[in-house]
C-alpha cells in the first residue's frame, strides 16, 4: 500500500490519519484545506441536479414506443423544471446555463428479480426501438454478468430522466519538489503516541505555508 496516497477528510480524519499511514505503511498523506468540512464543501460545489423516475412496463417485443416517447418527454419536462427553477433562485438566467440530460431504462429477463440500468439516447424511439432497446440491453448484461442469455422475453421495468447543470472543471495540481525548509519558533508540547514520550512539536500556520515548503517534525500544522 505503500505506493498509494492517503486523503484524510471528515470530521476528526486529519488528526488520526497520520496515525493510520503509520499502521498500513503508507508514506504519503494528503489532507486538504478544509479537510473537516470536506462534505459541505461538496456538497455547495455539486450541480444542481433533479432525476425523475416512473415505473412502465414494457417488453421489447411488443414495444409502443410513443407511449414511451411521451412519457420520456413528461419526465425531462418535470426535472428541467426543477432545475431550471433551482438555476433562477441564484439570480442567474436558467437559459444561460447548458443543461445535461441522462436517459434510463431499467430492464432485465422476465422473471428476474432485479433490473439493471441502460443508457437511453436523447433521440426519439421509432418503430425499431424495441430491437434497440434489447441490443442496449444484452450489452450492459454482458458488462455486468459476463454473458447474455438467449431466448428470454426482455422486459423494461422503470424509466428514469436525470437533468444536472454542468459539473465544475477540476484543475489538475501538478507535484511541487521541496523549496525550503520552513522553521517556526512556536512550539506546543504534545504526547507521541509511537514512542510514549512528551516531545516539543513545532507549531505553524497553514495559511503561513506556500507550495513546497518542507517542514520536519514532530509539527503541527494549525487551520482556522
Amino acid at each position: 500500500m505503500s505506493a498509494f496516497t492517503m486523503i484524510a477528510f471528515g470530521g476528526g480524519a486529519p488528526i488520526h490519519a497520520g496515525r493510520l499511514c503509520e499502521k498500513l505503511g503508507i508514506n504519503e498523506l494528503l489532507i486538504p484545506p478544509d479537510a473537516g468540512v470536506g462534505s459541505a464543501i461538496g456538497f455547495l460545489r455539486a450541480p444542481f441536479a433533479y432525476e425523475a423516475l416512473r415505473s412502465h412496463h414494457a417488453t421489447v417485443d411488443a414495444f409502443d414506443h410513443s407511449a414511451v416517447n411521451q412519457m420520456l418527454a413528461e419526465l425531462a419536462n418535470e426535472a428541467r423544471s426543477f432545475v431550471s427553477g433551482a438555476i433562477a433562485s441564484t439570480g442567474v438566467n436558467p437559459s444561460d446555463v447548458p443543461l445535461e440530460v441522462e436517459r434510463w431504462a431499467y430492464m432485465r429477463y422476465a422473471g428476474q428479480g432485479w433490473e439493471i440500468p441502460v443508457p437511453v439516447d436523447e433521440a426519439s424511439f421509432d418503430l425499431m426501438g424495441g430491437e434497440l432497446l434489447a441490443n442496449r440491453f444484452e450489452k450492459a448484461y454482458e458488462e455486468f454478468f459476463g454473458r447474455a442469455i438467449s431466448g428470454l422475453t426482455i422486459e423494461a421495468i422503470g424509466w428514469s430522466v436525470r437533468v444536472t447543470t454542468p459539473r465544475p472543471p477540476v484543475d489538475r495540481v501538478e507535484r511541487i519538489g521541496s523549496a525550503r525548509d520552513l522553521i517556526s519558533e512556536c512550539t506546543r508540547t504534545l504526547h507521541d503516541p509511537a514512542t510514549y514520550e512528551t516531545v516539543e512539536a513545532t507549531v505553524v500556520a497553514r495559511e503561513s505555508l506556500v507550495a513546497g515548503d518542507r517542514l520536519v517534525g514532530p509539527a503541527i500544522v494549525i487551520e482556522t
